[in-house]
């Protein structure tokens, strides 16, 4: 796969100088960052694009170290790494001799590193205390003391033997640098000179206890130092992925609150909501049943699906039988009661019986009534219309005898 970064040919086919390739992130903010980077303008897809890793600094990738000593396969990248080297290659590097691929170089490294000697040649493989040595630290199984004059003590001799060590290092190197320099037709006394001088040196460094304690743990030393930078800058990372992490939670733990305050909120309003409705509910069916019976009640509730009590039918039966015309007009209108069917299939019981009749009776004698006072209406309407022509009659008479009586008084 060839380099996404414009103007790079690293990738392309079979690269000229192998080269670590790493896909873009699957977080998005990050993966804008990288396109940017590579400069491509609209329409980019990123999904199957890669960036080499001439792009990205050294501390940019966690095991550099390893990989490049030959015990990793592959670097891996920090976490949130964008890259900032922008390099354009204009044509393909190639391969020489004198110039190895990373492949090679890093299989010699380990090689190199396998047949190193486990100690310095000439000396003890064992540890040596120094004289009048006395035991400080005291192990136990729960926990360790350990006495701050004996930390103290041992950095004083730390640095004494950094000081030496770096002393003797560069008195090595200006002889071995000298002795590179030095024509290869040397004279053979100043050669043995040399080697004279170089041995005196080695023999004082051989009785120097500082310099053999130094030596043996060298290697431990920088092996360890490069620990502790790999162990801080890992730890450096997961303080600020954690630091994020914090904020998201605090972000997160906020939003719910304040869901929680309006669901709260909500539930307080519902609720008082239906606590006015069951009050008015309750008050409604107490108007019903001040107005119906349980039975029309359970028929508005539920509709036709009633079944009516003998008590009920009787009632309305008496209803039917007085008046049919406005049982069924209150039927037409919806109210709650029952069939026709229903209440004349029904036998009544003797009481009920007794009020029909009753009632029948009282109707007929309310209709009697009706027709006496209907025809007394039609007798004094009667009355009063002839009532005019004979009182016309009567003074008309009575005239007549004044007008008799003045004549005869004449």
């Amino acid at each position: 796969m060839k380099c996404a970064v414009f103007g790079c040919t690293n990738g392309y086919k079979k690269s000229a100088v192998e080269c670590s390739l790493f896909t873009f992130p699957t977080n998005p903010s990050l993966a804008r960052k990288w396109m940017k980077f590579c400069r491509q303008g609209k329409g980019f897809n990123f999904k199957n694009c890669v960036i080499c890793m001439d792009h990205f600094e050294r501390e940019d990738v966690v095991n550099n170290l390893q990989y490049e000593l030959g015990f990793a396969n592959k670097r891996i990248l920090k976490r949130d790494v964008v890259p900032t080297i922008y390099k354009v290659q204009v044509e393909k590097q190639k391969i020489t001799e004198e110039q190895p691929s990373d492949r090679v170089r890093r299989r010699e490294n380990r090689n190199i590193l396998s047949e190193a000697p486990t100690s310095h040649e000439g000396f003890s493989k064992r540890r040596l205390l120094k004289n009048g040595a006395v035991p400080t630290l005291y192990k136990d199984n729960v926990e360790q003391e350990i006495d701050e004059a004996t930390k103290l003590e041992n950095k004083r001799i730390v640095d004494e033997l950094l000081k030496q060590y770096d002393a003797d290092l560069t008195k090595a190197e200006e002889l071995k640098e000298t002795t590179i320099d030095i024509s290869e037709n040397m004279d053979e006394d100043i050669e043995d000179f040399l080697k004279n001088e170089h041995t005196l040196i080695e023999n004082q460094e051989s009785q120097n206890p500082l310099h053999v304690s130094y030596t043996q743990n060298s290697g431990e030393v920088s092996d360890t130092e490069q620990k502790l930078i790999e162990l801080k800058r890992a730890n450096d990372a997961l303080q600020k992925e954690n630091s994020q992490h914090r904020i998201e939670l605090a972000a997160a733990k906020r939003i719910l609150i304040g869901e929680q305050r309006r669901h709260r909120y909500a539930v307080q309003a519902l609720s008082k909501r239906l606590t006015i409705v069951e009050t008015q509910k309750k008050n409604y069916e107490k108007k019903l049943e001040s107005i119906f019976s349980k039975s029309q009640i359970e028929m508005i509730k539920n509709g036709n699906s009633v079944s009516w009590s003998t008590s009920d039918i009787e009632a309305y039966k008496v209803i039917y039988t007085t008046n049919s015309t406005i049982y069924k007009f209150l039927l037409e209108k919806g109210f709650p009661l029952p069939s026709i069917r229903l209440i004349e299939s029904s036998s009544p019981s003797p009481e009920i019986s007794k009020i029909i009749k009753r009632v029948q009776e009282q109707e007929q004698d309310q209709n009697q009534n009706e027709l006496q006072q209907q025809d007394a209406d039609l007798y004094e309407e009667e009355q009063q219309q002839q009532s005019p022509s004979s009182l016309q009659s009567l003074m008309d008479h009575s005239y007549s005898e004044e007008i008799e009586f003045e004549i005869l008084n004449e």
